[in-house]
């Protein structure tokens, strides 16, 4: 991984805003509320235009049928929305101007001049098949803990990144128990 990007709770809100919203069709109403965590959680069901707080509020929601399998499909087809929406000379010209706005908020060993470059090459993408996502491929620990399945990792990756043989073949975690 050459580029990461760390941040603070709020700061995909003030991202989302600076943005003018995402539009998505939310699958299911969102109800839940945790006082400890300062986290309240009210997103109707239907397709809107999310605003910041009801954007991280929906990719922070856990309540649904199939748990965290589910919240992980809806983060990133929310994504998916967000890229897709404002992938454009519009907003990649904003880049500066939403950088200032959550600069303080986020690590990310990236400088502006890379961001612009990539924001500038990603116009280009076609974005109605030329977005991926996955879900690292696991498996069920002794203790209940999942942990990456190296075989099936690398699949993905030669797949989807062309990438040449197992690349996580050191990696500090034990191998996938074989029955």
């Amino acid at each position: 991984i050459n580029y990461y990007v760390q941040f603070e709770v709020g700061t995909f809100a003030k991202l989302v805003d600076e943005l003018d919203g995402v539009e998505f069709n939310v699958p299911q109403n969102m109800d839940y509320e945790d006082p400890a965590q300062d986290l309240y959680i009210h997103v109707r069901k239907g397709n809107q235009v999310l605003s910041g707080k009801d954007a991280e509020a929906m990719v922070r929601f856990r309540g649904y049928p199939q748990a965290d399998l589910k919240r992980v499909e809806v983060q990133q087809d929310l994504l998916k929305a967000l890229i897709q929406q404002k992938l454009s000379a519009t907003y990649v010209t904003k880049i500066p101007s939403v950088y200032g706005s959550i600069r303080n908020d986020v690590k990310c060993n990236m400088e502006l001049g890379e961001m612009l470059k990539y924001g500038k090459s990603m116009l280009s993408l076609d974005t109605s098949n030329g977005i991926y996502t996955c879900t690292m491929p696991t498996y069920s620990a002794m203790d209940a803990h999942l942990l990456p399945d190296r075989n099936e990792t690398d699949k993905v990756m030669e797949l989807y990144f062309h990438t040449d043989g197992p690349i996580i073949n050191n990696a500090p975690y034990s191998e996938k128990p074989t029955n």
